[in-house]
């Protein structure tokens, strides 16, 4: 699962993989390890490079929250409105909230112009996601199964040359 976080002014992919009991955490091209997490109420408890680390997290609409004991931030979600993530800039946004059915891409997939891209169930419709343009798909930030929200960013391009 990939998700666009604004951190320090800058946007970032976060991509996280599953991996034995933990996962895997790429922020950029540095790769992070999570092991041995535990879940208890709002607790994470996990190991990263043999540390044991327990933060409390919030998952709000446009933020994700995390406090721990030596540490807290706020990581904003990149949305709709956001710099750098409009539509003008090759974010493709949900037209409404719904379910990804279907995801027909993945990042550094070349598509066509009018390209389908994802199909959304929304009221209990679907709606096809299309390619605005030719170009390169740079992120997907939603896997089939998972829910969106309005205006949130579905898929990064970048234009053809």
């Amino acid at each position: 699962m990939e998700h666009a976080l604004k951190i320090g002014g800058e946007i970032v992919a976060v991509q996280v993989t599953p991996a034995g009991d933990g996962r895997v955490i790429k922020i950029g091209d540095r790769e992070l390890l999570v092991e041995n997490i535990e879940r208890s109420d709002d607790w994470l408890t996990f190991s990263l490079d043999g540390h044991r680390y327990a933060f409390r997290g919030k998952n709000a609409r446009d933020f994700v929250f995390v406090i721990g004991a030596e540490a807290c931030a706020a990581f904003q979600k990149v949305r709709a409105g956001a710099k750098g993530a409009g539509e003008d800039e090759g974010g493709l946004l949900a037209p409404m909230a719904g379910q990804v059915l279907k995801v027909f891409v993945a990042a550094g997939a070349a598509v066509e112009k009018g390209q389908r891209l994802m199909i959304l169930e929304a009221m209990k419709m679907e709606h096809e996601i299309l390619a605005p343009m030719t170009g390169t798909v740079t992120v997907v930030h939603f896997a089939e199964g998972q829910k969106c929200q309005q205006g949130d960013v579905l898929v990064g391009m970048d234009a053809a040359e």
